[in-house]
C-alpha cells in the first residue's frame, strides 16, 4: 500500500478498504517503529486525522528511565530529550514520525508513462485539520525535487519547486491535477494563489 500510486487515487478500491480494516484491527497503541509506520500508512490513506492523532501520541511525554516518582510515565512516547521511548529508546520512532509528517504534507510516487518515468506529486494529501495554515521548506520528494510551500485554509497558497535533476512530474494540489511538466536540472516552478493556476 505504501508505495502504490493507487493508494492515492482509488479511495474506494477493495485493496484500500482492506488495508484500512487491517490498520483498524491492529489498533493505535504502539511504540517506536510501529508507531512511525502507523502514521505513514494513515497518511498514505489520506486520513490526516488518524495520522495526526498517532503522531500526537508519539510525542506524548514519557519520564526518563531513571525517574520513578509518583508522577512517572513509562510507556511509548517521547522522552524530554525528544528521543523516542520504545522503551528504552528506538530511533526508528523518531525517523518514522518525521517521515509521517512529510507524508501528510507531500506524497510522491513513480509511474511509467510511455516507457518513461513520471513522478506523481500530491501536495497536502493528508493535512490534519489542526494544521489549516502552515509552511514547510526544503521538503524532498522522489524524482529529485525540493519543495517549499505555504498553505492557508488547507489550500496551497504559495509554492516553489526546484528540480535537483531532470525530471517529469504530474502535480496534484488544491483538488486539481496539472498536466505533465518536464523540468530540467535547476529549473524552478513558482506559484502564488493570487497569480492563478501554475
Amino acid at each position: 500500500m505504501h508505495l502504490q500510486r493507487h493508494a492515492i487515487q482509488a479511495k474506494d478500491s477493495s485493496l484500500l478498504i482492506a488495508a484500512k480494516q487491517t490498520l483498524i484491527q491492529k489498533g493505535e497503541e504502539s511504540t517506536g517503529w510501529s508507531t512511525g509506520w502507523r502514521i505513514n500508512l494513515w497518511a498514505r490513506l489520506g486520513d490526516g486525522k488518524h495520522a495526526y492523532e498517532i503522531y500526537h501520541r508519539l510525542l506524548s511525554y514519557v519520564s526518563p528511565e531513571e525517574y520513578h516518582g509518583p508522577d512517572a510515565v513509562h510507556r511509548g512516547g517521547t522522552y524530554p530529550n525528544l528521543f523516542d521511548a520504545h522503551p528504552p529508546f528506538q530511533i526508528d520512532g523518531n525517523f518514522g514520525g518525521t517521515a509521517g509528517v512529510c507524508e501528510m504534507l507531500a506524497q510522491s510516487t513513480l509511474e511509467i508513462v510511455n516507457n518513461k518515468p513520471v513522478y506523481y506529486i500530491h501536495l497536502l494529501p493528508a493535512l490534519p485539520h489542526v494544521w489549516k495554515d502552515g509552511e514547510i521548506n526544503g521538503l524532498k520528494t522522489r524524482g529529485g525535487l525540493t519543495v517549499d510551500m505555504q498553505w492557508k485554509d488547507h489550500q496551497v497558497y504559495a509554492l516553489h519547486i526546484k528540480a535537483d535533476a531532470d525530471v517529469t512530474i504530474n502535480l496534484h494540489y488544491n483538488y486539481k491535477t496539472d498536466s505533465i511538466k518536464r523540468l530540467k536540472k535547476g529549473q524552478e516552478i513558482l506559484f502564488r494563489a493570487i497569480d492563478g493556476p501554475l
